[in-house]
């Protein structure tokens, strides 16, 4: 008897019908209804589509704007080190919110130089969600900085961006720092 109803896929190999999910092993017939074989039907089509997924992870350009934002926020981080800012004028959220994005752009940039370890696709979505954040909650911090700090800052961060390099983006990166090795 042949099931004419489409794929329904839970996750690899396991398919969702109507009231039950089982495992499909390679050997069995398609759910899909063909009357191929699972391995000569859809997993054929479910792998097709995972190699073109992840020969779209754009692994160069998000190397680039990891380092970048490393090398900013580090920026950023030294420059409030050398105000004159007492700890109850920090605005303590928003200075933990950027240094847990630091902490994800260190973590995505190990990623790209280790692709075969993590989901390329997944951490691209996350790194990319965490890319789109910094930004606005650098502004949520500015916006909190009491207002004498505020050029002072900015002045400091263009000074310090300058003198940092290439490498300073891999700080506290495990088997990629430079300082540490």
């Amino acid at each position: 008897m042949t099931i004419k109803r489409p794929c329904n896929k839970k996750s690899d190999n396991i398919l969702q019908f109507p009231g039950k999910s089982r495992k499909i092993s390679r050997n069995d017939l398609c759910p899909c209804g063909s009357g191929k074989k699972y391995k000569k039907c859809c997993l054929v089509k479910q792998e097709a589509k995972k190699e073109v997924i992840s020969s779209k992870v754009p692994n160069a350009d998000l190397q680039v704007r990891l380092e970048k934002t490393r090398r900013e926020l580090l920026a950023l981080f030294r420059g409030l080190d050398r105000l004159d800012v007492s700890a109850k004028e920090m605005p303590q959220k928003e200075l933990r919110a950027l240094m847990e994005l630091d902490a994800d752009c260190a973590e995505a940039l190990w990623a790209v130089h280790n692709p075969k370890r993590v989901n390329q696709v997944m951490m691209v979505n996350d790194t990319e969600e965490s890319l789109r954040r910094v930004p606005l909650v650098r502004q949520a911090l500015f916006s909190k900085l009491p207002k004498r700090v505020l050029v002072p800052l900015t002045d400091l961060e263009a000074q310090i961006v300058e003198s940092l390099t290439l490498n300073d983006a891999y700080r506290n990166i495990p088997g990629m720092d430079p300082v540490a090795g």
